[in-house]
């Protein structure tokens, strides 16, 4: 058999879709694909520039001393190839353009021939791959029918918040949500109205959740969750009483479309300040606040200092 002409093992390597480029000893680069061009234009390089003879450590340097950390990394990996340390340098990083955001799987491996080494470099697209990962990641800490968070999302949001809270000396407000006589509501109702009120209610919680500090879950059943981060007694009483005012703006109706009153809950508010008491002292707090509302007389708003019944807002 003959061996093949270098022309056909360079549309080989055209016809790949990754991104390939081969360097010498001195990271100096003696080939790239079409792939390797393609991309350089679509990010600015002119699509006749010339690759070849480029070094491609000296152009990680530069990178690198501008704050790439990516950069930083390829560089170890290099020296760690070319010092036997590994065989092989893989790195997932991010690309972004400016119509998209991408992500790309770097390896490098390297290989003798007639007693000289050399690299490959080669860049995959894994952009879809990352974002159903990412998806995956969402839909995991996402309750399935009102689209905010779970239990396990709100937990996680929860620790890393009350450290935060903790160094910087701040109060952090809990609000426990239930929703009244929910069991009725589906009885005489339907399930399929039940499930619009959760998510009428996920809608409204997301309202008073707009800082980075703040988050809302569905944390089981009819029960939700509030954590306001960096918010004292006072502002989040005054939050949780336009809370339950907007909750009273969603009407109940039965299945021959006729209303028969408005959506009720039971709210226990609890402002602790971190490191005085535990997080989970402070759900449990907040939720046994929650159940005294309730038996005040349900649509009640109990902080273990103020505590009343609320009128139904008329609208």
């Amino acid at each position: 058999m003959t061996s093949l002409s270098n022309g056909f093992l360079m549309q080989v390597l055209n016809t790949l879709g990754n991104n390939i480029a081969v360097l010498d000893e001195h990271f100096n680069i003696v080939l790239v694909n079409d792939s390797w061009r393609n991309f350089g234009f679509e990010n600015g390089q002119a699509l006749d520039f010339e690759w070849l003879g480029i070094n491609y450590r000296k152009a990680c340097i530069n990178a690198a001393e501008d704050g790439d950390e990516f950069s930083t990394l390829v560089l170890k990996g290099l020296d760690d190839i070319l010092s036997g340390k590994i065989d092989q340098f893989n790195m997932d990083y991010p690309c972004h353009s400016a119509s998209e955001d991408r992500w790309f799987n770097m390896q490098i491996e390297s290989f003798c021939m007639d007693a000289d080494k050399y690299f490959v470099i080669t860049h995959k697209n894994i952009t879809q791959r990352v974002k159903l990962e990412q998806e995956a990641r969402t839909l995991a800490k996402q309750d399935p029918l009102t689209k905010i968070s779970n239990r396990r999302a709100f937990d996680d949001f929860l620790s890393m918040q009350w450290r935060q809270c903790k160094r910087d000396s701040k109060p952090l407000s809990l609000l426990a949500i239930d929703l009244d006589d929910f069991k009725l509501i589906n009885d005489r109702c339907g399930h399929q109205f039940g499930d619009s009120c959760l998510q009428q209610t996920a809608k409204v919680l997301r309202k008073y959740t707009g800082r980075a500090s703040d988050l809302c879950a569905r944390y089981g059943g009819e029960e939700f969750i509030i954590a306001w981060g960096n918010m004292g007694h006072a502002d989040s009483l005054r939050l949780a009483r336009h809370v339950l005012r907007d909750l009273n703006r969603i009407k109940i109706v039965n299945r021959n479309d006729k209303s028969i009153g408005r959506l009720t809950a039971s709210i226990g508010l609890y402002t602790a300040m971190p490191g005085v008491q535990l997080t989970e002292q402070a759900i449990n707090t907040a939720d046994d606040l929650m159940y005294k509302a309730k038996a005040l007389g349900k649509n009640s708003i109990c902080d273990g200092q103020w505590s009343a019944q609320q009128e139904l807002f008329d609208v």
